[in-house]
């Protein structure tokens, strides 16, 4: 359906907020077939070093380390003991208590 998509609307270029370990990258590449250049940002020191390394392979993909927020600035990133749960907000588990042990606070950044 996100081929379809794109090739509807004539997009272009992909930005991946929150780049992770690049799982949106590769289903962009692999799953939907998108040749055009993704910006992938990521925030977390060690996921974004390695994304730039495998970023090297591809001439369509820029990675930037960088946080996005609705403000400019510094500020500290909470990384949580399960990466994709990192934010700059402090974790809150008064909704849902599930994944209580992961959205722990590990280190900042």
């Amino acid at each position: 359906h996100l081929r379809a998509l794109f090739t509807a609307r004539g997009v272009d270029a992909a930005v991946d907020v929150g780049a992770n370990r690049g799982q949106y990258y590769r289903f962009l590449r692999h799953h939907v077939g998108f040749r055009g250049p993704v910006l992938s940002v990521e925030p977390i020191e060690a996921l974004a070093g390695d994304l730039a390394r495998r970023s090297r392979f591809d001439p369509h993909w820029r990675v930037e380390r960088c946080a996005l927020a609705a403000s400019g600035g510094s500020a500290s990133l909470n990384v949580m003991a399960r990466p994709v749960f990192s934010s700059l907000r402090a974790p809150d588990h008064s909704a849902s208590g599930q994944f209580a042990d992961k959205n722990v606070v590990v280190r900042t950044e």
